[in-house]
């Protein structure tokens, strides 16, 4: 399993659930990402970006590889959005 936090509606429990995003994904805790701030993008897709003295409120998952693999289809990874992994 791979902690996931997520932001804007992959907040929603019952959005992550769904066959076509995270169905393994177990909500561990809310939690807040210091030092960065939510954004609309030009595309108008919700994004993250490092802004300091900002804060992000997201909820932490757990989720499984075919997750995570579900989730980059989803969300159009790598060309819509970068992966960043960060200190828990």
């Amino acid at each position: 399993m791979k902690r996931y936090f997520a932001y804007g509606s992959n907040m929603s429990e019952e959005q992550m659930a769904a066959h076509d995003r995270a169905p393994d994904a177990q909500k561990v805790e809310v939690a807040e990402l210091s030092d960065y701030e939510f954004f609309i993008n030009a595309r108008g897709v919700a994004s993250i970006r490092e802004k300091q003295g900002k804060t992000v409120f997201g909820v932490v998952y757990d989720i499984s590889e075919a997750d995570e693999e579900k989730l980059d289809i989803k969300e159009g990874y790598p060309k819509h959005y970068i992966k960043k992994n960060l200190p828990s």
